[in-house]
């Protein structure tokens, strides 16, 4: 997610692993990015935009490699989160992100179902999540740079 860039490069320093400790934190961070009006709540079609970021070459899916290039073009050791991520994202477990995968991911943050994520929901989502990707975080992993022709081709160097 767009947000995960900002927090990588905040929290990732020279060494080789990503900290997004700690995970309120960066989570809230996180919110406040994508709260697109800045009212306190994420709706749905506030996340989906983030979708749509994502998707290079606007076919309305998101192959592994266009997730991983976007969310380490930023930081490059950002290769394990970004893959654990992406399989957090992906709902039907298919291999691919569509609108439906995203939706499915909203609807986990929405604790109480009113299909509005407040700031609260948001940040207990994240925090568990990061929790539970810690290991990859981390421990870090570098991502093919600027000779990655995909990315390079799509206009998301690294660097």
């Amino acid at each position: 997610m767009l947000f995960l860039i900002a927090c990588g490069a905040l929290f990732a320093g020279v060494s080789a692993q990503i900290d997004l400790r700690p995970y309120n934190l960066s989570a809230a961070i996180m919110f406040v990015n994508n709260d697109l009006n800045n009212d306190g709540f994420l709706t749905a079609h506030e996340f989906d935009q983030v979708f749509v970021v994502y998707d290079f070459n606007d076919d309305k899916i998101i192959e592994r490699h266009e997730y991983v290039c976007y969310i380490t073009r930023a930081n490059p050791l950002m290769g394990h989160l970004a893959q654990a991520l992406y399989d957090e994202y992906d709902n039907n477990n298919d291999h691919k992100l569509e609108v439906a995968d995203y939706d499915a991911f909203y609807k986990k943050m929405d604790e109480d179902g009113d299909n509005i994520v407040t700031d609260l929901e948001f940040v207990r989502y994240w925090e568990a999540l990061f929790l539970k990707t810690e290991a990859y975080s981390l421990k870090g992993q570098s991502h093919a740079t600027h000779t990655d022709k995909y990315c390079l081709n799509h206009g998301h160097a690294h660097g």
